[in-house]
């Protein structure tokens, strides 16, 4: 509904009175709502079917909002947005003059944005725990991030919300010296500014109610049509911004023609529509009188599209680095987080030891339970909280989210390992278990490795609050399905064969039955005892461990398949005296499974985030737990539901890629 013309290395201000978000979404190509109809011209030619969002390589976003990595100083990071988007010149191929590249950059953009003193690039920012850099600061620091890529054209949704004026003033002043020189484009929402920061703009456009556009043109002008035109009248003591947008809302301009501040045609202040199609009329009217020269008399060159950053092994590496600077960063969070399960680990196996045979057999089940509870919640760390909110800020720009997540997930082994090693250290000595310390190393470690697989779905999938109540959730049901109570043979009877495939998914199914297995085999179990064995050989067979059964038939590891195993064979008659009798067999014979399953839910985990970044980027709300929006597009809608049915075939295959193994 309107016609917008930027040239280049030119600052426009877009002043609309509601929705100001809204039109810089559809500007720069991240609104998926509602239909948007038009054309993109780029030095005079049409782009028809093309959309601004096949410019990101070469273009950047300042969201209205400070999303960043708190945990991190200003200048890393500015630093990690270099190396991960600034364009790889030529003679920097070595990592070492990339290095050098993006230090250069990082220090430039810095100065030119009045952070170089010293100890504030190296002040973290912040958050309302840990005090950090003041808010004008913080803003400075969310528009270095996007400068020192060097985009051709740059888009700044509300770069002064929420300053005070004079901050407000400053912010616009630096980013406006930085754009001229870098030559790059900027266009920017911005929310009542005081006229001299209005003044900063080399040009000026004004929409209506309706998207209607009422002025586009040099600043300088603007008041001088609003007067001669529409007969406004500039109080002098009254801020000229706030009077041009009073002039084009239909309330504020029905009050200014009461009092004689404004010349207008009163039969148009019917609705707000009207109003603003009125005013776009009279625009086009005038507009040759008041706009510069056309577009198309200042043409410069197009950047390539196919701009060269880093390698996918590099920034593989660049997010893995990040990551572990923030987790070094919070080591006091990963500190207490194992602390509490040191703590709660000996305080268990202290006050409730394992005296009875028995007893071995819940024991372990709970130990895992609590690994299970502490880890999950270090787990929501690593992609939950603000930091999805950066993943989706980042993706918006080009960011490639699966090496991200990769890096991200290569950092996390570091926590994966320091609790397996807690656990093992701790649980070795106090526990009932008599496996060797490798061995409960090994099971702890690759048990960790898929709770924070299933975890990260979580994080990535649902909103904060939800994702930590569901890794509780998900800690009990891993628990229930381990086969303790309810029995092993009762979920393996479940009706349509779905206890396996159930069972199956539990992280803790396969650890348990790993580590009972191994421990049984031990002669200094106490279930080495024939006459121990033998009484309690009823509530062996109900948990999934018919000692006698193996001791009678000679079954190993290589007999049949897990799901042949844990489904077992009853009498067709109901009796257990004939020789088709087996019994559901729990037992896992190595950690293999349990692996592929972390690797599973971290693919899961993977294609929830890039979707739902890919969501976001456009326009679009979260797979789960998001505000719909009113004119939300179908197509998002559709694309829910076939993820949802992909999913369900993807964990369909996997259970039977697990059941089928030995």
């Amino acid at each position: 509904m309107a016609k917008l013309s930027t040239e280049p290395q030119m600052w426009c201000g877009l002043e609309p009175p509601d929705q100001r978000s809204s039109i810089m979404n559809v500007l720069s190509g991240r609104a998926g709502y509602g239909q948007i109809q038009g054309n993109i011209q780029i030095n005079g030619t049409c782009g028809e079917g093309r959309s601004i969002a096949e410019l990101r390589s070469v273009t950047g976003f300042v969201p209205q909002d400070d999303v960043m990595h708190r945990n991190l100083t200003v200048e890393e990071n500015v630093s990690f947005q270099a190396q991960l988007r600034l364009p790889r010149e030529e003679g920097t191929t070595s990592l070492v003059a990339r290095a050098k590249q993006c230090e250069a950059a990082t220090t430039d953009i810095l100065e030119q944005l009045g952070l170089g003193d010293s100890q504030l690039r190296k002040t973290a920012i912040g958050d309302e725990q840990v005090k950090g850099v003041s808010g004008g600061q913080r803003k400075r620091v969310s528009i270095a991030m996007e400068f020192v890529a060097r985009p051709s054209l740059l888009f700044l949704d509300e770069p002064t919300s929420g300053l005070d004026s004079t901050t407000s003033h400053s912010v616009v002043d630096v980013v406006t010296q930085a754009a001229k020189k870098q030559r790059c484009t900027t266009i920017a929402v911005i929310h009542q500014p005081r006229y001299e920061t209005l003044r900063l703009f080399d040009n000026v456009i004004l929409l209506a109610a309706g998207g209607y556009l009422v002025y586009s043109g040099p600043t300088a002008d603007v008041e001088s049509y609003f007067s001669d035109v529409l007969g406004v009248r500039f109080p002098p003591k009254a801020n000229p911004a706030d009077t041009l947008l009073d002039a084009i809302t239909v309330d504020a301009a029905a009050a200014m023609l009461a009092k004689g501040d404004m010349r207008q045609n009163g039969s148009s202040l019917g609705s707000p529509v009207e109003f603003g199609q009125w005013l776009s009329e009279t625009w086009g009217k005038h507009q040759t009188t008041y706009q510069q020269a056309p577009a198309a008399k200042m043409h410069v060159p197009l950047p390539d599209l196919a701009v060269a950053t880093c390698t996918w092994g590099e920034e593989i590496f660049i997010h893995m680095k990040r990551a572990a600077v923030q987790l070094h960063r919070d080591r006091e969070q990963v500190i207490w987080n194992n602390l509490l399960l040191v703590g709660g680990l000996a305080i268990f196996c202290i006050c409730a030891p394992a005296k009875a045979p028995q007893q071995e057999l819940m024991h372990p089940l709970l130990a895992l339970f609590l690994l299970l509870l502490t880890q999950g919640v270090a787990a929501q760390r690593v992609f939950g909280g603000r930091e999805r909110f950066v993943v989706w800020r980042e993706a918006g720009v080009g960011t490639n989210t699966f090496l991200c997540f990769l890096g991200r997930d290569i950092a996390a082994l570091a926590e994966v390992l320091l609790a397996s090693l807690l656990f093992a250290a701790l649980y070795w000595p106090l526990g009932p278990l008599t496996s060797s310390h490798h061995t409960i190393f090994w099971a702890a470690f690759v048990f960790v490795y898929a709770a924070y697989g299933l975890n990260y779905i979580c994080s990535v999938f649902m909103s904060p609050d939800t994702a930590q109540m569901m890794a509780v959730v998900m800690a009990f049901l891993a628990f229930l399905l381990a086969g303790f109570n309810p029995s092993f043979s009762s979920l393996s009877a479940m009706p349509l064969g779905i206890g396996p495939i159930v069972m199956a998914l539990s992280p803790m199914r396969w650890a348990y039955g790993f580590l009972m297995h191994d421990h049984m085999l031990q002669k200094l179990s106490g279930f080495a005892n024939p006459m121990v064995r033998l009484s309690a050989q009823s509530m062996l067979d109900e948990r999934g461990m018919p000692l006698e059964w193996i001791s009678k038939s000679g079954w190993t590891c290589s007999t049949g398949s897990v799901e042949w195993n844990w489904k077992g064979e009853h009498c067709p008659d109901g009796g257990s005296d004939c020789s088709s009798f087996r019994p559901p067999n729990g037992f896992v014979c190595k950690m293999t499974q349990l692996l592929l399953l972390g690797i599973y839910f971290r693919a899961i985990a993977l294609l929830c985030m890039v979707i739902t970044s890919r969501l976001k980027a456009s326009g679009g709300g979260q797979l789960v737990g998001g505000e719909r929006k009113s004119g939300q597009l179908q197509r998002n809608i559709l694309l829910r539901r076939l993820f949802i049915i992909y999913l369900v075939l993807l964990t369909d295959l996997e259970v039977c890629l697990l059941l089928e193994t030995q």
